[in-house]
């Protein structure tokens, strides 16, 4: 596993057990990595990147890692036209399998994650609620 994708489970890890303490540290760890690396595809849609566009600021983060040419350094010149490859940003597909990039540097990908994740979590404590 990538550096960066360990930072990025750390940032959730914290993130999460912060929101959550009483689910405890193994379960969100659980539910963290079976979502971003045991079925990515089973969370992560195109359709889900593209609905939730506002999670990017536009910081060039995207266009370091894919070498765009539109990048000047800070930002694209021309967001509104640039490559299918960089509209998709941070989801991926690799035959069939997909996902979303995993650099805790992309706000994109972060918020994507984080917004999966609590519903995901969520589901756990809602459980709480539950008599037995």
């Amino acid at each position: 596993m990538p550096f960066s994708d360990l930072q990025f489970i750390k940032h959730l890890l914290k993130v999460f057990y912060e929101k959550y303490p009483d689910l405890g540290i193994d379960l969100i760890s659980d539910i963290i990595e079976e979502t971003l690396i045991g079925a990515p595809n089973l969370f992560f849609s195109r359709e889900l990147v593209q609905d939730n566009s506002d999670f990017c600021v536009k910081c060039g983060y995207c266009c370091r890692e894919l070498e765009c040419e539109n990048f000047n350094g800070k930002s694209c010149d021309d967001y509104e036209n640039r490559s299918k490859v960089c509209r998709d940003y941070p989801f991926y597909e690799i035959g069939f399998e997909t996902g979303i990039s995993l650099d805790v540097q992309c706000n994109y990908s972060v918020k994507l994650a984080e917004m999966v994740l609590d519903k995901c979590l969520k589901v756990y404590t809602d459980l709480d609620s539950y008599e037995v």
